[in-house]
């Protein structure tokens, strides 16, 4: 694996965490008005999918090659 595909992993992730996010503010914003218990019910699933993505730390063999410089 190259820092290149590393790079596009973390961006994918980042992208789907921020996209989550944005989903779960809608759905949270949408629900607070229709049915409030109903709609962060099913926003705080998606928050912490979300928040998940964008903290995660990538996979294994990107960690090896960010460390040790390849």
């Amino acid at each position: 694996m190259n820092n290149s595909k590393c790079l596009s992993e973390k961006i994918f992730s980042r992208t789907v965490g921020g996209i989550l996010l944005t989903i779960s503010f809608v759905i949270a914003i949408i629900g607070s008005f229709i049915i409030p218990i109903v709609g962060l019910i099913f926003a705080i699933p998606v928050l912490m999918g979300g928040l998940f993505f964008i903290t995660s730390r990538g996979s294994k063999a990107c960690r090896l090659v960010i460390n040790n410089g390849y």
